[in-house]
């Protein structure tokens, strides 16, 4: 993440961050896919959700600030972060990539397109 935040431009940055995503999502998505059948019947699997929901909030909130640092953020610090948060808790991958057969370089280019799309600021 270290080295993600060190890149100047925020496009890039994105795009890196894309893909240290979508290989996250895949090496720990099912993980979380058990732990959400889990959570109904469950309360450790509920609790570790809900820290796994608190990191990523963490993790999108930093990154929101690093974003706004650059000046080149198109929306708020705020909205970035809850972009960010909502898009990076592998259901899209599951669906795109388990469902709908994408490959994780098609699904981290669409992923990186969307959040320059809807974040970075119009040059």
């Amino acid at each position: 993440m270290q080295s993600i935040l060190a890149e100047p431009d925020l496009s890039e940055r994105i795009r890196r961050h894309a893909v240290f995503v979508t290989a996250s999502n895949r090496r720990i998505f099912p993980l979380l896919d058990a732990l959400t059948g889990a959570a109904a019947s469950e309360p450790d699997a509920a609790a570790m959700l809900a820290e796994w929901a608190d990191r990523r909030l963490d993790v999108a909130t930093r990154y929101a600030h690093a974003a706004a640092a650059t000046g080149q953020l198109g929306v708020s610090e705020e909205e970035c972060r809850d972009v960010l948060f909502a898009t990076m808790d592998g259901t899209l991958w599951a669906q795109l990539v388990g469902q709908r057969g994408w490959s994780d370089e098609r699904f981290s280019t669409w992923l990186a397109a969307t959040w320059i799309g809807a974040l970075v600021r119009a040059k």
